[in-house]
């Protein structure tokens, strides 16, 4: 078929995807990340025809993945390129889930972690190109209740794009070559090799999508070149991704559920200075019921930035060797602005849960306290504004020889780096106290009605205070954080072959790993952590506010839920209170 181009498009819900590829030389030598030949058998070019063009198909893809698994001995599954680029996945994580007993946890709208078959991500161990690498990076507070940011050894797959990786190979079951150090699956992630492909080859993908809810375009480039020189005894090649997202999350969240009878799981009990289960008492069955601990509305806006770079020089000193120097960076970056309009039942204090009246409360048949109307309960609205970003870096050298027919020899040296680092975190709030007539009812869980008594948008109503008379002051919490994670290692294997059916191997490995964290928060003043100060005189809680509006647009919410609410603004009240000056101020230690 003679074209003067060629062209593969797709469709997906988040937008379109244009993907195009042009052989740059006579023939495929190799495989293209994202585009397979269909057979491996290619009939003779015409050299001088620049408008011949090859018609490619996944079917090389689906029998190279197959032949990998059968030909190995421990259970393995395997993603090859063009598995990876038939779906629109956001990063590898989204590509992993196909593969059975992985499962993804989310976060910011795409996924963050794996876990296979059960075991959290702590048990899932990560090699890029053969190297233990673990990429770490901050999230919402409920993903890791650290702060948001990963201290842990699991993995987190959103810094990578999937564009960047040809190969993914997940092994659910140990071998003797393949290093301790997980209980789940070992994640095999291979980039591109300019041998992989023919004399001169490139590709560019172009991806649009569009959120109808934050009302933003979010665009995704991606391109690789690779070239050989002196008889494909050298080759070089480069990738490059990128990609921006500007998402918005919105909805309710519970902030988990507790029972006020059992210690261990509770906060306090409502209106009793006793025993929360009490025999006989007012509230026995009402403390004895499970309850949302801090009915909210949320919103969140995310704005991400990703990139990811790889390159690779391959050198055949000989027919019997080969020299592999390969490179990755990976950079995600951008920030983070979360608004909760909340009701606090989860407070061990006298003006807390002790102060709280239930009335008309309906427990259903699993002991849950489904709707109830609660007096003397404070309300707070709160804000929070982090700063994020994730740097990775991994560079290797590796060889290959052959010595003899029988004999093969194979190493490699190498470090990782991922610096995960969150350089502004601060929480904010404003705060209503003992409000009478507050209602929740979680009867349908996916959408529960929460109403306030009051006007959410007027300031009046609201206060910005570091007294604890009525309740819990005023928050200001500041939790900048930082994790370094370093891997460096190097390994030797051999290979005998005794005979036709019994191979020998044996191999040395030597790796040190580094961990680094730091997170510093508020000094302790009078006995409180984190509290408010009072507002200077004149100013008032319009100076330093904004109006949270247009919740729940397109959500088909109860009726009468607020779709606007009052939330502190963390600009102005850090430039009012010298937030940023890490300084000891009239207001307080911000060091």
């Amino acid at each position: 078929m003679s074209v003067n181009r060629v062209a593969q498009e797709r469709r997906s819900s988040s937008g379109g995807q244009l993907s195009a590829y042009r052989p740059m030389g006579h023939r495929p030598a190799g495989q293209l990340s994202g585009i397979r030949p269909a057979d491996s058998s290619w009939p003779p070019q015409p050299a001088n025809d620049s408008d011949i063009i090859i018609v490619q198909g996944y079917k090389e893809s689906l029998q190279s993945a197959a032949a990998a698994k059968r030909e190995d001995n421990a259970i393995i599954e395997v993603i090859d390129a063009e598995g990876i680029a038939d779906f629109p996945d956001l990063n590898l994580a989204e590509a992993l889930q196909r593969v059975p007993g992985v499962a993804i946890d989310r976060d910011g709208g795409e996924a963050r972690s794996i876990t296979v078959r059960g075991l959290s991500p702590d048990f899932t161990r990560v090699r890029i190109n053969g190297l233990e690498a673990l990429a770490t990076t901050g999230g919402k507070d409920q993903a890791s209740g650290q702060g948001g940011a990963n201290r842990g050894r699991g993995f987190d797959f959103q810094v990578f794009a999937a564009e960047l990786f040809n190969r993914v190979t997940v092994r659910k079951s140990q071998a003797a070559e393949v290093e301790e150090g997980s209980l789940g699956a070992t994640v095999d992630l291979e980039t591109a090799l300019p041998f992989d492909y023919p004399a001169l080859a490139g590709a560019v993908s172009a991806e649009y999508g569009y959120n109808d809810l934050s009302r933003t375009n979010d665009p995704r480039l991606s391109g690789l070149i690779s070239h050989t020189w002196a008889d494909g005894r050298v080759g070089a090649l480069l990738s490059v991704a990128y990609s921006s997202r500007r998402i918005r999350e919105e909805g309710t969240n519970s902030g988990r559920w507790e029972n006020p009878s059992v210690p261990t799981n509770s906060a306090g009990c409502f209106q009793s200075p006793g025993p929360c289960n009490m025999p006989g008492g007012t509230y026995s069955a009402v403390n004895s019921a499970w309850h949302a601990r801090i009915p909210r509305y949320v919103r969140l806006d995310y704005d991400w930035t990703r990139l990811g770079v790889t390159g690779a020089l391959q050198f055949r000193p000989s027919e019997r060797g080969l020299i592999t120097v390969s490179g990755l960076y990976a950079d995600i970056g951008g920030t983070r602005h979360e608004d909760f309009l909340e009701a606090f039942m989860s407070r061990n204090i006298p003006q807390g849960m002790g102060a709280i009246d239930v009335l008309n409360p309906v427990i259903n048949a699993r002991n849950e306290l489904v709707s109830a109307t609660f007096n003397d309960i404070d309300i707070r609205s709160e804000s929070r504004f982090d700063k994020l970003s994730t740097h990775f870096y991994q560079a290797s050298v590796a060889f290959e020889q052959d010595i003899g027919d029988r004999v093969h020899l194979n190493g490699q040296i190498g470090q990782s780096r991922s610096v995960q680092d969150n350089p502004v975190q601060t929480f904010l709030s404003i705060d209503r106290y003992d409000v009478d007539g507050y209602t929740y009812d979680y009867s349908n869980p996916k959408r529960p009605n929460l109403t306030y008594p009051f006007d959410l948008s007027d300031p009046a109503n609201w206060v910005f205070t570091g007294s604890s008379a009525l309740g819990d002051s005023t928050t200001i919490r500041l939790r900048p954080n930082r994790t370094t994670n370093r891997i460096s290692s190097g390994r030797l294997d051999a290979r005998f072959e005794i005979s036709p059916v019994l191979t020998l191997k044996a191999g040395v490995l030597a790796k040190r790993y580094e961990f680094d964290t730091s997170d510093r928060r508020r000094f302790v003043i009078n006995g409180v952590t984190e509290g408010g100060v009072n507002l200077p005189p004149g100013v008032t809680i319009g100076d330093i506010s904004h109006l949270v509006s247009g919740v729940g647009r397109g959500l088909s919410l109860p009726s009468g839920t607020p779709t606007s609410w009052l939330a502190p603004d963390i600009k102005k009240l850090t430039d009012l209170l010298g937030l940023d000056c890490n300084c000891i101020n009239q207001f307080g230690d911000f060091r």
